[in-house]
């Protein structure tokens, strides 16, 4: 999960090791759920035009995941 998460973004993107943990926990060991919440944190991150995912992006992602998946 960890490099599903990190390789594709290294040398461009840093992740935050507490959004990675924020991450794995919250995805419940689903692949398209990393990709979901990768995508969101990506896009919530490069918004604020910065180079790092925080654990806020993902947590912005978190809601927008669960919205998503339960309607």
């Amino acid at each position: 999960a960890r490099q599903l998460l990190v390789e594709p973004v290294r040398g461009a993107y840093e992740w935050d090791p507490d959004a990675i943990e924020f991450v794995i926990q919250n995805a419940e060991g689903y692949p398209h759920r990393l990709q979901q919440y990768a995508l969101e944190a990506v896009n919530r991150m490069l918004a604020a035009r910065r180079l790092h995912i925080a654990l806020e992006d993902v947590q912005t992602a978190h809601e927008v995941v669960e919205r998503t998946t339960t309607t």
